[in-house]
């Protein structure tokens, strides 16, 4: 069996996550490709190393399919876990990303005993053109296969945000990006998205009764502008304003040699053992079907698509995705232009992360 230990992550929303035991940590990697976007579809990159795991080994009271927790980050000490990416922002937003000093500082990133919070300056009026300070942080220590369990109890929104929770991997797109969380504007459903090499799809309708609707079934991030295979989340209640209005929810992401899964749960609909003082486990959440579900059959060999993998917090403004004429007017609640949105600080009062933490949550052993 693999012996995995997990990483624990909190912002003003609920993060858990289960990483491998052999773990490596790094200096944030420079960006190395930017992509161009479409539709409802991104993303970026950053550099990993990964160190292989023996799945023959099997620990004394393992139970197929449960999780163990073995570490966690979280409260005050959060941000030890992350590095501060302050180089320009790949997806061309209108964002100064700060370093970790000056994201303190501008009172970006914050903490409590339980909780931590990324957001965007809100208090700034900026001239024509010029980038609004904002923070996207990478975790040091990266992971290949695991449970990463996102409590979100609010989540970024507005006109011209982009916010985005996700993973990925070496030599981008070889190493392969999973998007968990992602939207623009005021968009109200959520998008699940791979970005890959050439070899990987996603047949409609989805494997494993996924009940997400597909935008995009190549994932090869070299075409169509870099779609990659979108998922979207049936539920209108699923990103923004009305996530946030309905107290939120957590987002689970599984990662096996089988596929990767994504699911979403209101916070009355939580199993179980996703709750406190138990062992997380997919295999008895039947009565929740998972959104998305790309599998190792559809992806062309999932273990050479995807190797270790960052996480990723991320607040950006405009950019390939939300500053495009048809996204940023989509659904009329938008008006006048993206850039001049940015100049008014009125425009970012909801432009925050908030992550609870919750220290028994997230658990391991795939």
């Amino acid at each position: 069996m693999i012996q995995i230990s997990a990483l624990k992550v909190a912002i003003t929303m609920m993060v858990m996550i289960t990483l491998p035991t052999t773990f490596a940590s790094h200096e944030i990697p420079r960006p190395h490709h930017i992509k161009i976007q479409k539709k409802n579809h991104s993303h970026k990159s950053q550099k990993t190393r990964f160190t292989g795991l023996n799945r023959q080994v099997k620990p004394a009271g393992y139970v197929p399919g449960h999780y163990k927790l073995v570490s966690e980050s979280s409260g005050h000490s959060f941000f030890d876990n992350w590095d501060f990416f302050s180089d320009a922002d790949p997806t061309h937003g209108m964002v100064s990303y700060q370093p970790v000093d000056e994201a303190w500082k501008s009172g970006l990133v914050s903490t409590s005993p339980n909780s931590a919070k990324i957001q965007v300056d809100n208090s700034s009026w900026l001239g024509d053109g010029e980038p609004r300070k904002s923070v996207r942080i990478t975790s040091k220590s990266t992971f290949k296969y695991g449970l990463l369990v996102l409590d979100a109890i609010k989540m970024p929104f507005g006109c011209s945000t982009w916010p985005a929770f996700w993973t990925v991997g070496d030599n981008w797109p070889m190493g392969g990006e999973i998007d968990i969380v992602e939207g623009v504007n005021m968009l109200t459903k959520n998008q699940m998205t791979l970005h890959t090499a050439s070899g990987c799809s996603v047949q409609t309708p989805m494997s494993n009764s996924a009940m997400g609707t597909v935008l995009d079934k190549n994932c090869d991030a070299a075409l169509d502008g870099n779609s990659g295979c979108g998922v979207s989340d049936p539920s209108e209640i699923s990103f923004g304003k009305p996530f946030n209005d309905n107290g939120g929810g957590v987002f689970v992401m599984e990662w096996k040699q089988s596929g990767i899964t994504i699911w979403r749960f209101a916070r009355d609909q939580l199993p179980t053992d996703l709750t406190p003082g138990h062992q997380p486990n997919p295999d008895s959440w039947s009565s929740h079907p998972p959104l998305a579900h790309w599998s190792n059959d559809e992806c062309n060999n999932l273990s050479n698509q995807f190797g270790e993998h960052r996480i990723v917090f991320d607040i950006t403004l405009c950019g390939d995705w939300a500053g495009s004429q048809g996204a940023y007017t989509s659904g009329g609640q938008c008006g006048g232009s993206c850039s001049e949105a940015v100049k008014d600080p009125a425009n970012f009062k909801d432009a925050a992360w908030e992550v609870a933490s919750r220290s028994n949550l997230s658990t391991n052993m795939p």
